[in-house]
């Protein structure tokens, strides 16, 4: 027998479209459907049941959480008198990331500057340039580290070591890039960028890694997160043409974090396009060790992808 939990009718005005089934209580035992997950009804179903003194309507067990999480998805315009890192937080929690991965990336990012300033100071003075900047990079930065770790999350053998690398790695891998053009490109292989910009685009991965190569007590898997985050299944790349599939775990969730996280902004705030790119991610990485990844990415973004549905 299915069984179903609470919603509160004020919780529609949250959405435009609904995140779940939707149902109405007729008798204790009876539940009558009354909206199918993605319709775009929250607004007409508020005013009908509210209207008529309606202060519950019903989900199956286990949707309640896809109230509680996905928000308006890609429906508000930005606040442009915000900090870019108060934007990328409104843009994560609209994309159903609890609060709790925000504020833990935020302690371990600052614990990772506070070591830096400390212990590697010229590596400090670059990463904190680029803060300072609140540009695009900057955003794109943060941005990664918050998808970087909503996965990780899902990872059983993701540690505390995983998360600082993977904070590091998200500041660091594009900070050296200038130009905002290049920066927004998801794939470089899919463009046709001049010689030109192909140097630009190897240039930043050099710099970074030389950056890297200065300090005592970065680990060489994070020196290999750098230089392999835009490398692609089945040698996809401008740079070195290797199958990232065989790369280690924590390596493989960095680069499909650094490829969504750029088509977050391509398709931002177009909803159908962010389902199109979640789609993508899974026929692209469906292989090697981008598997286990891959579930865990879809178990992170499955309150959006149901929207699609």
């Amino acid at each position: 027998m299915e069984e179903y939990e609470e919603l509160e009718i004020m919780r529609l005005q949250n959405f435009e479209d609904l995140p779940t089934h939707l149902y109405l209580k007729m008798t204790d035992s009876k539940f009558v459907k009354i909206g199918n997950a993605g319709d775009h009804v929250c607004a007409e179903l508020y005013d009908k049941y509210n209207n008529r003194g309606v202060e519950f309507l019903y989900v199956q067990k286990g949707d309640l959480r896809l109230w509680q999480k996905v928000q308006k998805v890609f429906q508000f315009k930005v606040n442009e008198s915000l900090s870019a890192a108060e934007k990328v937080k409104e843009m994560v929690l609209q994309l159903g990331i609890d609060d709790s991965v925000i504020q833990e990336a935020d302690k371990i990012t600052q614990s990772n500057l506070n070591f830096l300033e400390k212990k590697e100071k010229s590596l400090f003075d670059i990463l904190n340039e680029m803060i300072k900047g609140e540009n695009y990079i900057y955003e794109k930065s943060l941005l990664t580290s918050y998808i970087a770790f909503s996965i990780a999350k899902n990872c059983s053998w993701v540690n505390s070591e995983s998360y600082k690398k993977l904070g590091i790695a998200s500041l660091l891998h594009d900070s050296f890039l200038d130009n905002e053009k290049l920066s927004r490109i998801e794939n470089y292989h899919e463009h046709n960028l001049s010689n030109q910009e192909v140097l630009e685009v190897k240039e930043h991965i050099n710099k970074a890694i030389t950056a890297l190569s200065k300090s005592s007590t970065m680990s060489s898997d994070l020196d290999k997160m750098i230089k392999m985050h835009h490398e692609r299944p089945n040698g996809k790349s401008i740079i070195y043409q290797v199958d990232a599939s065989k790369q280690p775990q924590l390596i493989c969730l960095f680069i499909l974090s650094v490829d969504f996280t750029a088509r977050i902004f391509s398709s931002w705030p177009n909803l159908k396009l962010l389902i199109d790119n979640i789609e993508y991610i899974n026929s692209e990485y469906n292989q090697g060790n981008f598997v286990s990844i891959l579930k865990a990415f879809n178990k992170t973004f499955e309150p959006v992808s149901k929207l699609g549905r």
